[in-house]
């Protein structure tokens, strides 16, 4: 098939729409190796890190049966299967879902860590997989808003996946918790990933769609939660960016919309309360981008992402917030700028 030159399995005008690079193949593609990537040169400290911090948080678990009082309840009742789970950390009482694509445009980034910070501050944890993306939007959205998050992992606590995920699993282990259904060594093979959403549908009170391709692992989660008698809520996305195909089928179908947590808490029939503004830890990164553009020149989001020190997925969002709150101006090539008259 003609067109574009693929870069990272996704071909360059996808990647433009996302208004993101794809950083992660997704499980079960061609080519995919089970978390065990080449590792580029210079970067062999920082996978060190992230494996010695893997070891860490296995060293820390403990194994809860569905006989053990603090099995959770939900997983108990809707995924009678599910057996022992893995669990560093402690389960939040009360949990929302949030699932989307690992290659999500930077609207589904910012919707994904507002609506979890919203949850958040709400008293509800957020629950998602852990996965670059949506997932690992919505998890540092509920902890920058000082709230609890859960991932549940698809592989085992001595092989996260994925890797450089590692500091943000110990952030979620000290505030909410990590759980698998895997033994420490096990890796992320692609049929744990139907196990793992199984989880995730069972533990969300509702489960919200923030983006989901057409054949994302979203879905799937959906599906299970619809199966347990679970709410699904969708977020509604441009009909012309493909990581929202599926999400907006959703919706055409007749999911309940969300813009913003009220939707959710409304349909659990939960009191609306005020949302707060942004944690003060979301504030001081939005900060240091601002800073890293204050010399005038502008900057396209790898090099914001290299000179910061934070993820791709991460500087993507945060970028997101910024312009729509008017604090950076994109260009035409891409590239940001403070506006005019600032800096």
């Amino acid at each position: 098939m003609g067109g574009p030159r693929r870069k990272g399995g996704v071909d360059s005008r996808r990647a433009a729409c996302l208004g993101c690079e794809p950083v992660s193949p997704d499980p079960g593609a061609a080519g995919w190796d089970g978390g065990r990537r080449a590792v580029p040169a210079g970067a062999v400290g920082t996978v060190m890190d992230d494996t010695r911090q893997a070891g860490e948080l296995a060293s820390r678990a403990r194994v809860v049966t569905p006989e053990d009082p603090a099995y959770p309840a939900a997983v108990r009742a809707r995924v009678p299967d599910a057996g022992p789970l893995w669990v560093v950390g402690r389960l939040p009482e009360r949990c929302v879902t949030l699932v989307g694509s690992r290659r999500a445009d930077l609207g589904g980034l910012r919707a994904a860590r507002a609506l979890a910070g919203e949850l958040a501050r709400a008293g509800w944890a957020v629950a998602s997989g852990g996965a670059t993306g949506c997932d690992a939007a919505a998890h540092e959205g509920a902890l920058d808003a000082g709230g609890e998050t859960v991932v549940v992992l698809a592989s085992g606590l001595a092989r996260p996946y994925p890797r450089e995920h590692a500091a943000l699993f110990e952030r979620a282990a000290r505030s909410g918790a990590v759980v698998t259904p895997f033994a420490p060594e096990e890796g992320p093979l692609p049929a744990h990933f139907h196990r793992r959403n199984r989880i995730l549908a069972a533990l969300g009170a509702a489960t919200v769609v923030v983006r989901a391709g057409a054949r994302s692992g979203a879905l799937s989660t959906a599906s299970y939660a619809r199966r347990y008698g679970r709410p699904v809520l969708a977020v509604p996305g441009s009909p012309d960016c493909a990581p929202a195909a599926g999400s907006n089928e959703l919706l055409r179908g007749g999911c309940p919309i969300v813009l913003d947590a009220r939707d959710v808490l409304e349909r659990l029939g939960q009191p609306v309360v005020p949302f707060s503004g942004p944690a003060a830890g979301a504030a001081a990164h939005r900060d240091r981008l601002l800073d890293l553009l204050a010399g005038g020149e502008p900057a396209g989001a790898d090099e914001l992402a290299a000179a910061s020190g934070l993820g791709a997925g991460e500087v993507a969002a945060r970028l997101g917030l910024l312009e729509a709150a008017g604090a950076v101006a994109r260009l035409t090539d891409g590239r940001f700028r403070l506006p005019a008259g600032r800096g």
